[in-house]
């Protein structure tokens, strides 16, 4: 029963530990709500690990606090990864900031909700395994879907197969779950949501230029090979170049200067999405 929680436990942390050297990860608000979730998985394995640990005490007092808490951070981490993902697959796509602050306020509610019934402990249990932690992920599982549908022609292809999986995955684990109150569904759907996100996110930094944040050249030649081999009717390739950025760069500055690529690659990423914009050199985009 152990085995489980604890290889999930560890298997997080390393993750942890690796977003904390910040190798591939500049600190940014994207790669701060990363880890956030990280830490939430993190805890929850570790809770998981305490809820096996104390099986012998069932109905104790102990027993249905973990209980209680364990539900409430499964809701806490869903919103996270929700966080995560409207920064990472919707910036520029939508009021982000907007969404969040309601889904913040919906889940700051649950939890007050169920720490005034927590002294009632059965109802308080009930409460959240129930009511709380269903409704929360369905509308969870909604709301992500609604959002790629509607704006599905803007989103990079490998997020769109995040976005597909991860939440039919976690949703499926947490179905699981209530329905056997067996954690091992919850803790393989976590692990695996957590390994997936994490290694799509990092296949898209190396392949991302971190100033604009458009795709790098290396991905241009590979699309425009594509194009070619497959002869896929008529197709438009751009290449622009900034006249006189050098110039630009002594007058006002290498800050400035980047601050002008930044415009530049968010000008043609709204234009075109970002899945078709590439910084194909240092003043050139495709």
């Amino acid at each position: 029963m152990l085995t489980g929680p604890l290889v999930a436990l560890l298997v997080s942390v390393v993750i942890l530990v690796d977003l904390s050297k910040e190798r591939f990860f500049r600190q940014s608000e994207k790669n701060k709500l990363f880890k956030d979730f990280t830490t939430a998985t993190v805890i929850v394995h570790l809770v998981a690990l305490l809820i096996a640990f104390n099986g012998h005490l069932f109905c104790s007092p102990l027993y249905t606090l973990l209980l209680v808490i364990y539900n409430l951070l499964l809701v806490v981490s869903l919103y996270l990864w929700l966080l995560y993902i409207l920064a990472e697959a919707f910036e520029g796509v939508l009021r982000v900031s907007l969404i969040s602050k309601h889904m913040r306020v919906f889940t700051v509610l649950i939890v007050l909700a169920t720490a005034l019934t927590f002294p009632f402990k059965g109802f308080s249990v009930r409460l959240v395994a129930l009511h709380i932690l269903p409704v929360f992920t369905l509308i969870w599982l909604i709301t992500l879907y609604a959002l790629l549908y509607s704006k599905r022609k803007q989103i990079i292809s490998s997020q769109k197969y995040l976005l597909l999986f991860i939440p039919l995955l976690l949703t499926v684990g947490i179905g699981l779950y209530l329905l056997s109150a067996l954690g091992i569904f919850v803790t393989l759907a976590f692990t695996f949501a957590l390994l997936t996100t994490y290694l799509s996110t990092l296949n898209l930094r190396l392949t991302i230029d971190p100033l604009t944040e458009t795709k790098e050249r290396r991905l241009f030649v590979k699309e425009l090979r594509k194009l070619l081999d497959y002869k896929r009717g008529e197709q438009t390739v751009i290449i622009s170049d900034i006249v006189q950025f050098k110039y630009f760069n002594q007058k006002y500055g290498i800050t400035n200067g980047d601050l002008l690529l930044r415009q530049i690659g968010a000008f043609f990423s709204s234009l075109v999405g970002k899945e078709n914009v590439f910084r194909y050199g240092g003043d050139q985009f495709a």
